[in-house]
């Protein structure tokens, strides 16, 4: 019936207009709750603006009570601090953001030093001499490779057993006892 159909078209209709409705309503209470807040920021700025130069905190009453004249050597005052502190807030992004990519550079280098010694020691482990393998081992360790390095804990071994090897050797020598060789 037709009577039904136009009032389920109204139904449908008006719940889309209360959500319009809702929706305007948030969108407002958003934009005014920014606007209090960056209100809010502007006069704790102000306020550090005053501090800056010793003088008294003043309200936004006390501020319109002021005489044009100083209000608008205040406010030029004002705009002018402003300007130098965004400025110098963008000097200290700059200066972050060249810090962060020396930083990330010197991390860059860092790991190629490291792959660097990694290879070294590998090929020292294939050398088996004990001077070269000790030298690598170090320079990997100064690096700040550790056990869990798969090279640095093989170079380990492989030093504990050439140092007890030539221990052995050195004793059998010292001794003269030609069975222990």
């Amino acid at each position: 019936s037709s009577f039904q159909t136009l009032h389920t078209k109204y139904q449908e209709w008006r719940d889309v207009l209360q959500k319009r409705l809702e929706f305007s309503a948030q969108l407002q209470l958003t934009v005014r709750a920014t606007y209090s807040q960056w209100l809010l920021e502007q006069e704790a700025a102000f306020q550090d603006f005053l501090r800056t130069f010793g003088g008294p905190t003043l309200s936004l009453e006390e501020f319109r009570k002021l005489p044009a004249e100083d209000r608008v050597k205040l406010n030029k005052a004002w705009k002018e601090w402003t300007a130098l502190k965004a400025a110098e807030e963008k000097e200290a992004r700059c200066q972050r953001r060249l810090t962060e990519i020396a930083t990330r550079k010197r991390y860059k280098e860092t790991l190629k030093l490291k792959e660097r010694a990694v290879k070294e020691l590998a090929e020292a482990l294939d050398q088996s001499d004990l001077s070269v393998l000790r030298n690598a081992l170090d320079a990997a360790t100064e690096l700040g490779l550790d056990d869990d390095v798969y090279e640095v804990a093989q170079a380990k071994v492989r030093l504990a057993l050439l140092d007890s090897a030539e221990a052995q050797l050195n004793d059998a020598l010292d001794q003269d006892d030609l069975e222990k060789l």
